[in-house]
């Protein structure tokens, strides 16, 4: 692995452990659970989306998908949030 690649993961990092900051800002409170309940149930996001039609099947994919990652940024740990998005963090020795 080139030190190179080292700096690049921990910019993306760094930028991941940012963002997560602000979407848990956003939606921590009672309006932003409120918030987040609503689009839980917008989203199917604790229910099966399917549908025999095709384009209403990926219509409710989409929004699931929205919901999830909204999630994903509030709830993981920090450490689970980035190896989700980026992966492992490069080893170092050759």
């Amino acid at each position: 692995m080139k030190l190179y690649d080292i700096e690049v993961w921990r910019e993306a990092a760094q930028f991941i452990v940012a963002r997560r900051h602000e979407y848990k800002n956003l939606f921590k409170g009672t309006r932003g659970k409120q918030v987040l309940a609503d689009l839980a149930n917008f989203c199917r996001a604790h229910e099966s989306t399917f549908e025999t039609d095709p384009r209403a099947h990926a219509l409710l994919e989409g929004r699931r998908e929205v919901y999830l990652r909204i999630r994903d940024h509030i709830e993981l740990s920090e450490e689970d949030h980035i190896k989700k998005v980026i992966g492992e963090k490069p080893n170092v020795a050759q």
